[in-house]
């Protein structure tokens, strides 16, 4: 169980005591020290956490479009499961914001901080794919906040691919998308995130959802 909520030693935590002596470029090697320490589960909570407060609540509603609001346990008990296991299946309520946390804070925060790190989102259509890349999109090429710590992360153009089915970074990560109902190619990604898979918001009638779950089957246990 992550106990990262009760546990604040200090106020600027997981920040250093005296983050607001240093100068800014002292300022900014802090930020990203907490964001790249990711090597226990409580770590990866931490760097979440202080990612969604500072990169994405900090820049009023390009992110959040209703406002930055605080997670409840479970968000940061996904994110401790994430970390602690390899695999995860994870069920909760409409409007749980499970997406948001592991659908985009997540692929967020990891392609940021682990260059040539590959992953993989797959959605239950094309459509549900591209507007999901829209939103990462939006923060790389948008936020300030990300900007100024991590710099430029979209290639210029014909250096690297970046379209709304696979984004090269700067760094070197790369972010895949796909879709339960199309095809599946190339190699094996260190992470693979399937986010509501049977939600085809296009399908019509029982015998088009059911055609969704049994390709979601095939591609999970074959």
């Amino acid at each position: 169980m992550c106990s990262y909520i009760k546990d604040q030693p200090y106020d600027l935590y997981p920040l250093p005591r005296d983050y607001e002596s240093l100068t800014l470029d002292g300022q900014k090697q802090a930020r990203l020290a907490v964001l790249h320490r990711q090597d226990t589960p409580q770590h990866l909570v931490e760097a979440w956490n202080f990612f969604r407060r500072v990169y994405l609540g900090g820049v009023e509603k390009l992110f959040y479009k209703n406002g930055f609001q605080e997670s409840p346990d479970f968000h940061f008990n996904l994110v401790y499961d994430l970390g602690k296991y390899a695999r995860n299946a994870t069920a909760a309520p409409r409007g749980s914001a499970k997406s948001t946390v592991i659908g985009l804070e997540i692929p967020l925060l990891i392609s940021l901080t682990r260059p040539h790190y590959e992953m993989s989102l797959g959605l239950a259509t094309d459509r549900l794919v591209e507007e999901r890349f829209d939103k990462i999109i939006q923060q790389f090429v948008e936020n300030e906040l990300i900007i100024q710590d991590f710099g430029e992360m979209k290639p210029p153009r014909g250096r690297k691919i970046w379209n709304h089915h696979q984004l090269s970074l700067m760094n070197g990560a790369i972010i895949k998308g796909l879709s339960v109902m199309g095809k599946k190619r190339g190699g094996r990604p260190r992470l693979f995130i399937l986010d509501d898979p049977e939600n085809d918001p296009d399908s019509e009638g029982q015998a088009a959802a059911q055609a969704v779950i049994e390709k979601f089957e095939m591609i999970l246990f074959r």
